[in-house]
Order: structure tokens, then sequence, then C-alpha cells
């Protein structure tokens, strides 16, 4: 996970946290250990391990960047973004949440596969039924064996 919770409940990204703050996981409130080092993407990951069902351990490095970039390059063109924000009334947690002013928001999930993002359909469904838009973006070319991708 790139953002996390402080004792003030203030979220906080990865890449700007004090190492000498506790943080706690946005989704089950369970402390968190920030991993930042010269090699991998600054996140957070759960101390023990936990039934958290609002955030995934164990997302690649490559997952990890693709949603920093997306992040960084819809903050740069203007839009609000919110990372990993969280949605409780319908138990999802879009990488990306984009809005521009008062616009209709856009939930944004990135996969470095596509036919990845097929998983999470019913999760998709459910950030549709809020009136978000939601897209799923990925990192590689479309395959002839994910028919199954719904593209909006």
């Amino acid at each position: 996970m790139l953002i996390a919770m402080d004792a003030q409940h203030q979220l906080v990204n990865a890449a700007t946290a004090d190492r000498q703050i506790e943080y706690y996981c946005p989704g089950c409130v369970q402390p968190v250990r920030l991993k930042r080092g010269a090699v991998i993407v600054p996140h957070f990951a759960h101390v023990h391990a936990t039934d958290c069902d609002a955030f995934s351990e164990g997302e690649t490095t490559e997952h990890l960047r693709g949603k920093q970039q997306l992040a960084t390059w819809f903050a740069a063109s203007g839009y609000t973004v919110r990372l990993e924000a969280g949605l409780p009334e319908i138990h999802q947690r879009p990488d990306i949440l984009v809005r521009r002013g008062t616009a209709q928001p856009l939930a944004l999930n990135f996969s470095v596969h596509p036919c990845q993002w097929s998983d999470s359909q019913l999760g998709r469904r459910a950030i549709v039924s809020m009136a978000i838009k939601c897209y799923g973006c990925w990192d590689a070319p479309i395959s002839d064996n994910c028919t199954s991708i719904a593209r909006l």
C-alpha cells in the first residue's frame, strides 16, 4: 500500500513518510511498516499477518510504480488525486480516485497485465453503482485471450 494513516488519522504517502512515526492501515487500523529503500518503491506493509479486506499484500514493484506514476500524472494535469481511496459504502478501494473540479470522479485500477483486471468485475460494478466512472489501466498490450475485460 502506498498510503497509511498516522496516529492523528491523517493519510500519509510512503514516499514522504517519516521513519520515526508509527503508521496504521487505513482499512483495518493494524500497524504497518514503512518500506523505503534505494531499490524498491516506497510502500507500507502490515507488521503482522492480517485478514485485512481493504488492502492486499504483495503488490509488485511494477504495480506500485504504475499507481504512483498515474497519480503523479493526474495531479500534474490539474486533478485532485486520492491514492487507494476507500469507498466504505461498497467496501471497495480503487487504486486511484481522481476528480477535476466538481466533475464526476474517476476510479482507476492499474494492472501490470490486462487480464488481472477482469478479476475485479464485481468491485467495478459496485463502484459504477455509486455513479463513479471506473477504468482499468494496464502496462501491457492486450492479448487475444483477454476477451473478458470490460472497457468503459
